[in-house]
């Protein structure tokens, strides 16, 4: 049974050349599962050392980025996401307190949101390029992190309460990281960003935020420039409890929403980002809290050869379970 179990997960792969491979890390047991959010079938998970923080992706290295915590401090660990394997490990540097996301650039470099600090590194050497973003008065916390999109750096500024009364996204060039510019404000409550994220041509991002204890809200913007403009697609939820995690981008203009519903339970929903188009939800088996989610990163659209790689992992994977 088990053999024709796998057999069918490969065999769905394989039918669907628009193929996307979702990513998530959970905290509760330190493994990053491979899910397909189309067809809702699980591809196996692996594990990891050390405490999860966040992930990215290097799709052209095949490399799952894993944002970790150790006694010497945070670190970059890179993984084969096709199987699994430990490929190396980097110290990032500099001392800017916790960390809480990580971006990876299409200019190849790393962005890691702290509270305070968004720092930028370079991808191979973890050496700290620049200087950090922030905003003049250090009083905006950066938890849901930044994206680099039309040659600017967008991140998630939300107020600590003690003089700003907004939340904002704010706009850095790689030259002037203390100042920045305020290109929106969602007049919300405080500490309510919950993460951004670029498309891959760089004209569009997906911001994802809890506008209060009973509403989620995803919302796409497009760029222009060094701001950003609300392009009226979105969609929001409203239920006591739900937790907003992320959006990802898929193939095209289709991209993932991950939240956590009232019961606990983690959901992918498919939302076109042109035409406004939401599917109904899929349950994520291994996340049943909030408290779970560790980030999340995606693989788009393979190529025949890339997915025979994805499907051979998955059939590795599975054994490793067993």
């Amino acid at each position: 049974m088990k053999g024709f179990s796998l057999g069918l997960v490969l065999c769905v792969a394989s039918a669907h050349a628009s193929f996307d491979m979702l990513l998530l890390a959970n905290g509760a047991d330190n493994r990053i599962y491979r899910h397909d959010p189309v067809n809702n079938v699980s591809l196996g998970s692996f594990g990891v050392s050390g405490s999860i923080i966040d992930i990215a992706v290097d799709q052209a290295a095949n490399e799952v980025l894993v944002l970790t915590s150790h006694v010497t401090g945070t670190g970059i660990l890179r993984y084969d996401y096709n199987n699994g394997n430990f490929k190396s490990s980097m110290a990032l540097g500099g001392s800017f307190g916790i960390a809480k996301k990580l971006s990876y650039t299409s200019d190849s470099e790393l962005l890691v949101s702290y509270s305070r600090d968004v720092v930028r590194y370079g991808a191979s050497t973890g050496v700290q390029l620049g200087i950090p973003m922030y905003y003049a008065d250090r009083r905006f916390l950066y938890n849901g992190g930044a994206a680099f999109a039309g040659g600017y750096y967008h991140l998630l500024a939300d107020s600590d309460g003690t003089f700003w009364t907004s939340d904002y996204v704010m706009t850095h060039s790689s030259s002037n990281g203390i100042g920045g510019v305020i290109t929106s404000s969602t007049s919300q409550d405080v500490h309510n960003y919950a993460d951004i994220v670029a498309n891959a041509a760089g004209t569009s991002v997906l911001v994802s935020e809890n506008l209060n204890a009973n509403n989620l809200a995803f919302t796409r913007y497009g760029v222009s420039g060094s701001s950003l403009v609300n392009t009226g697609v979105s969609f929001s939820i409203a239920a006591t409890g739900n937790v907003a995690h992320a959006m990802e981008w898929g193939h095209g203009s289709m991209a993932y929403a991950i939240y956590t519903i009232n019961s606990g339970q983690m959901v992918v929903r498919g939302f076109e980002t042109n035409l406004g188009l939401l599917s109904s939800f899929n349950s994520i088996a291994g996340f049943t809290n909030a408290t779970h989610y560790r980030g999340s990163a995606i693989v788009i659209a393979p190529e025949p050869g890339s997915l025979v790689a994805i499907e051979m992992g998955a059939l590795v994977l599975l054994r490793r379970r067993r």
